[in-house]
């Protein structure tokens, strides 16, 4: 999950620099530095679950990060089904309430973490 997030948004940004896209490169250059700074101790996590007799993905948050990385990580990650994906069908994702427990990384900056941390 890390690295095709690090994928999509190089891709991206590279994209706005030929284009002469400033603010959009600005904001893909934001986006590679959080998931690079995240690592994949930041990443959220899945489990298999069903939904109305519908496979699923159950999505965790990770606890330590901020609630707006969920948001931003989600667009990224819209933005790679949207310009499409070989190989099999994903299963549809779901965003749930439950959280993972993992331990902080190191040099994560304190404005991406969550409140109370």
């Amino acid at each position: 999950k890390m690295t095709r997030r690090q994928t999509i948004a190089t891709i991206e940004q590279q994209d706005c620099k030929d284009n002469g896209d400033r603010e959009g490169y600005e904001c893909w250059g934001f986006i590679l530095y959080a998931v690079t700074v995240f690592g994949i101790d930041g990443m959220s996590d899945e489990e298999d679950d069903e939904e109305n007799g519908e496979k699923v993905k159950s999505v965790l948050d990770v606890g330590f990060r901020r609630p707006e990385f969920r948001t931003l990580f989600r667009s990224v990650d819209i933005r790679h089904v949207a310009k499409g994906q070989g190989g099999r069908k994903l299963r549809r994702r779901v965003e749930v309430s439950k959280m993972v427990e993992r331990q902080l990384p190191r040099n994560i900056p304190c404005v991406f973490l969550s409140p109370g941390f």
